[in-house]
């Protein structure tokens, strides 16, 4: 089962059930398998944007995502942080280096 671009509706348990049948004259069927699964869709709440800074002094990013995500912070193509308690990326102090674009990610383990 594929869910593209999960929905809050989405949400609820699901039951996954496989099933045989001969090919023969006689039918025959059976559970081989049956799993079931709650599927729990969470989302970005919030994320700074255009958020300036002065060289030599602090500057905080802020990611917020519902649930308990593992919540990473990416400039270009390098991670630059990864934190499963706070969306907050911390620059101190903030050098002419640290100019880019920052993105937030949001992982959530399926257990």
């Amino acid at each position: 089962l594929i869910i593209a671009k999960p929905q809050p509706f989405d949400q609820g348990p699901y039951h996954c059930e496989v099933t045989y049948q001969s090919d023969g004259d006689d039918v025959f069927g059976g559970v081989v398998a049956s799993e079931n699964a709650f599927l729990t869709v969470h989302r970005i709440e919030s994320v700074s944007s255009d958020s300036y800074g002065v060289v030599g002094e602090d500057l905080t990013l802020t990611c917020v995502a519902s649930g308990t995500p593992t919540i990473e912070w990416v400039k270009g193509l390098e991670l630059v942080q990864s934190s499963n308690t706070t969306g907050q990326l911390l620059i101190q102090p903030l050098q002419f280096e640290d100019e880019g674009l920052y993105t937030c990610r949001v992982r959530y383990d399926v257990g």
